[in-house]
This record gives structure tokens, sequence and C-alpha cells, in this order.
């Protein structure tokens, strides 16, 4: 017999996480408890060579209409394009708000992911998550 999966009240959870949780699993994307996020933070990490297939999906705002059209559980940011986009979606669409990135400078065996927004800025945009990448065994882990 397979496990069940928790509901939110089989969780101990306090008010703020379980309104979050609640908003991103039932009140968008496919409303049953699972997550699908469009990850946007790639950008900076892959640089602009992921949009060169289709250039209009370069255009943050094309992205956001995506994931409110789509129906993405949420959408995840780097801070600027958060603070610059979210708030014409903001209710609309979930912001999922990355706190650390890398780019290809230097080499992607250094794997050095800084923090670029905090706990607090997630917070004054209105996210309902944040999201953090760990590069686990390599050297600037």
């Amino acid at each position: 017999m397979a496990n069940k999966r928790p509901t939110l009240d089989d969780l101990d959870l306090s008010l703020g996480k379980r309104t979050r949780l609640h908003r991103l699993l039932y009140e968008h994307g496919p409303g049953n408890g699972t997550l699908l996020f469009l990850p946007i933070d790639q950008g900076l990490e892959h640089g602009p060579v992921d949009f060169f297939p289709n250039p209009e999906s370069a255009d943050p705002d094309y992205q956001c209409r995506l994931a409110l059209e789509g129906g993405y559980s949420g959408i995840v940011f780097h801070v600027g394009l958060a603070q610059k986009y979210m708030r014409d979606y903001a209710g609309k669409v979930p912001l999922v708000l990355k706190l650390n990135g890398k780019t290809n400078i230097p080499p992607d065996n250094h794997a050095f992911s800084p923090q670029t927004a905090s706990v607090e800025d997630a917070v004054r945009l209105g996210a309902d998550a944040v999201g953090y990448t760990l590069y686990v065994g390599s050297p600037a882990q």
C-alpha cells in the first residue's frame, strides 16, 4: 500500500508557513498538493544562451504571463527582477525569491554562489518562499 501524502494538517507549522504553503499547494498551480515552479533564476546562471531558441522568453513580463496563464504554482526570480516585475503580478503569481546565484565567471568547477538577497527582501517583496542553491562537494561549499 502506498504511503499517503501528508496534508498541511499533519504538519506542525506556524500560521505564516501554513498560509504560504496552502497558497502554493492549493490556490495556484495544479492545486492538488503538487508544486510546479517556473524557474526564471536560471538566466543568471546560464546567461542568455537559454533564450536564443525563443527570444520572447527572455522578457520577464512574458515569463510572468507564462507563469500566470500556464498554471504554475509560482515563479522563481532573483531580487532585481522581482522588484521590477512582481508588482503587476502580486497576488496572481506566487513569488519564490532566489537568495543566491552564480554566473559562469568563474568556471563552473568553482561553483561559488554568493548571497544576492535576504529573507527580509523576500518578506518585503511578498514572497511565499525562498530558494537557495547548494553545490554539495564543490570547493566553495
